[in-house]
């Protein structure tokens, strides 16, 4: 996509080489660093910058995603959300008691173990070794406050969001947990369009991105 497109791949608040928050976030906070951070770059409704831009989240970063939308609606022309986040009320409290805390990085001894050996030892999803233990240091960077954004996200209450999002949407399916809560949520959408990838799973990001561009591109381009 960055062959004739600028693609701007911001860090969450807290992950990658961001600061992390002095205080745990919400949605709206992730949403609004975004905002603020293309406003700063010369992105927005103003016609004399950049314009609008077009978002592209997964997991979390689609809650995100359409918190940017409501929050400057002039930012955000078209949006292409795989994999949104989406559980029902009664669900999301459950949800949120496994994320209350951080991970027992010094409770549980044998939790580094255990996570290294689901994660790379023996994951065997089509990704490089060496990508995977790239992915896995990234995960221990972000510490004891790691947690964040799942807490974030099931705290949130996505459904007035989704019913009153105004952009044109894409929703591919992917074949990964967030399959079935994304045609719920997608169904809340006014201008959503569905496509099943089910061929393919979450580690389409890393072992077949151009799958996803073939379906993506024209959604973006077309008028």
């Amino acid at each position: 996509m960055a062959e004739d497109r600028l693609v701007i791949s911001p860090d969450t608040p807290g992950y990658g080489s961001s600061t992390k928050p002095t205080a745990q976030p919400d949605i709206e906070d992730y949403g609004r660093a975004c905002v603020e951070a293309l406003n700063d770059l010369g992105y927005g409704p103003s016609s004399d910058g950049g314009g609008p831009v077009d978002v592209l989240g997964f997991h979390t970063g689609n809650f995100v995603a359409i918190e940017m939308a409501r929050q400057q609606p002039g930012l955000v022309r078209k949006m292409v959300m795989p994999g949104i986040p989406y559980f029902p009320p009664d669900e999301r409290q459950g949800k949120l008691e496994q994320y209350v805390g951080p991970r027992p990085y010094f409770s549980d001894p044998a939790y580094m173990e255990k996570s290294y050996l689901s994660s790379v030892y023996n994951n065997d999803n089509g990704v490089s070794k060496d990508r995977q233990l790239e992915m896995f240091v990234e995960r221990l960077r972000a510490g004891t406050t790691s947690h964040y954004g799942f807490n974030a996200v099931f705290r949130y209450n996505p459904d007035p969001v989704l019913k009153a999002l105004d952009k044109p949407v894409l929703l591919p399916i992917l074949n990964e947990l967030l399959a079935e809560p994304t045609r719920v949520s997608g169904k809340m959408i006014r201008n959503a369009s569905f496509i099943e990838l089910m061929d393919l799973d979450a580690s389409v990001w890393f072992i077949g991105p151009e799958r996803l561009t073939k379906v993506v591109r024209p959604f973006l381009d077309g008028t």
